[in-house]
């Protein structure tokens, strides 16, 4: 059973940012974090199709088993001195508000790993 939904696991995520921030410990205010547009992995059939393999069928416990990961808008960054203090936010909305704000201003952030987008099938 464990193997069966651990084949066949199907993760999508969307819209994802991390980020960590530091006004305390350091001379100056920085963040850093990483952007996530997309990411999804699925899997696939011998002709790269999306589809569910009962591996607890005797047909299918030895077929090969194919996983496909796409990852699309990750980025990096590290946004020194004048960084937004997000920590600093009142509450969550200001926080999500804040957040927002530092992905629209993306192209001022310096990135460590430029947008990008991959693909890999296994």
């Amino acid at each position: 059973m464990c193997r069966c939904v651990c084949g066949n696991l199907l993760c999508h995520c969307r819209d994802i940012h991390a980020r960590f921030e530091d006004d305390e410990f350091s001379k100056s205010p920085c963040a850093f974090g990483v952007i996530l547009q997309d990411l999804s992995v699925a899997t696939m059939d011998e002709s790269w199709t999306a589809q569910y393999i009962d591996r607890t069928l005797p047909e299918n416990r030895n077929r090969p088993l194919h996983k496909y990961l796409k990852i699309d808008g990750m980025a990096i960054y590290w946004k020194p001195c004048n960084a937004i203090v997000v920590s600093h936010a009142e509450n969550d909305k200001e926080a999500d508000k804040l957040m927002g704000e530092g992905i629209k201003e993306a192209i001022k952030l310096n990135y460590v790993l430029r947008p990008c987008n991959v693909c890999f099938d296994v």
